[in-house]
């Protein structure tokens, strides 16, 4: 019928979300500085190199120099 209590502390543990110290950290390929991860980034995490527009533009204005 109603949740109990230890139904309750069950799905409030399994909804606490990680810690910020905890999140993946990865070193952008242009600007060299670390970025951590975030949400928008979920599906495509091990593709991201850049950590930002801006660097991803830099990189792109920095090839087709060449």
């Amino acid at each position: 019928m109603y949740p109990t209590k230890v139904d309750r502390q069950q799905n409030f543990k399994a909804l606490k979300k990680v810690k910020k110290q905890n999140l993946p950290v990865k070193i952008c390929t242009v600007c060299n500085r670390p970025f951590t991860w975030r949400k928008k980034w979920k599906k495509n995490w091990d593709e991201v190199k850049y950590c930002s527009k801006r660097c991803s533009k830099k990189q792109m204005m920095c090839c087709s120099l060449r």
